[in-house]
C-alpha cells in the first residue's frame, strides 16, 4: 500500500477522533462528511452482534441520528485509537483497531 493512502486513512479516521472529542453538535454536518454519501454505509458499534440489530447502524440518516446522541450525551465513552494497523488490497483499505 502506498504511504500516502495510509496517510488519508489515518486523517480521516483522526478526523473522527476529533469530532467525537470536541462533540460539537453544531458541526455534525461537517462531521458527516466523513461518511460515504449514499444509504449503504454502515457503522458498527461495540456492542454489535448481528446486521440491524444494537449497535449496527445503516444508512446516512441514521448514523447522523446516533452520532449526535452520542455527543449530546456526556456520559458516553469517547472514540479512541490506541494503536492502529491499516491492511490494503487494490482499492480496499481495512483499518484493524487495537486497543
Amino acid at each position: 500500500m502506498q504511504t500516502n493512502t495510509q496517510d488519508e486513512i489515518r486523517s480521516t479516521l483522526q478526523k473522527f477522533q476529533d469530532g467525537y472529542t470536541a462533540r460539537e453538535v453544531g458541526r455534525l454536518d461537517d462531521f458527516m462528511q466523513l461518511f460515504a454519501p449514499n444509504d449503504e454505509i454502515e457503522m458498527i458499534g461495540i456492542g454489535a452482534a448481528k446486521r440491524a440489530a444494537t449497535e449496527w447502524f445503516e444508512g446516512q440518516s441514521r448514523i447522523r441520528e446516533i452520532v449526535g446522541n452520542d455527543w449530546l450525551c456526556v456520559w458516553m465513552w469517547m472514540a479512541v485509537v490506541l494503536f492502529l494497523v491499516i491492511y490494503s488490497l487494490g482499492e480496499v483499505s481495512d483499518p484493524l483497531l487495537l486497543a
